[in-house]
């Protein structure tokens, strides 16, 4: 059993529906999103410095989760990243991938407790539209 993250790039807000719709292609269609976007590279070679691709660890490293804690090879494309890790470094994993895509300005997707994180920038856009539609119903 594995812990599994989503991380991808998005040009607009999105709620907790529309990212679990989103990482359920990711997961059902790889690669759904299509593209390349360099700060998706940039938040790939990052999570990789941290904890290396499971086929390029050392035969004396196989097993140790502190060193690699992924349970199957990352999924990455140019616009997502999709990853499984051993349930015992659920919590380290998941808060250093949810970190890396916030400072990246990326959205992730927790799966197991249907939780996303939106970046700052998609966070004002949605602020200043609902700001938007909620002058325009005012009386």
């Amino acid at each position: 059993m594995s812990c599994d993250y989503g991380v991808w790039h998005s040009e607009t807000p999105l709620t907790i529906q529309q990212a679990r719709e989103i990482y359920l292609a990711l997961c059902e269609q790889w690669p759904f999103l299509k593209g390349e976007n360099t700060t998706v590279r940039a938040f790939y070679n990052d999570l990789t410095k941290r904890w290396p691709e499971l086929q390029t660890v050392p035969a004396e490293k196989v097993g140790d989760h502190d060193y690699c804690p992924w349970s199957c090879e990352i999924s990455h494309s140019g616009m997502a990243v999709v990853t499984a890790c051993v349930w015992p470094m659920a919590g380290k994993v998941g808060s250093f991938i949810g970190e890396l895509a916030i400072k990246h300005k990326l959205v992730f997707y927790d799966p197991q407790s249907d939780r996303v994180l939106v970046p700052e920038h998609l966070r004002a856009r949605r602020a200043k539209e609902h700001g938007w539609l909620s002058r325009l119903f005012r009386r």
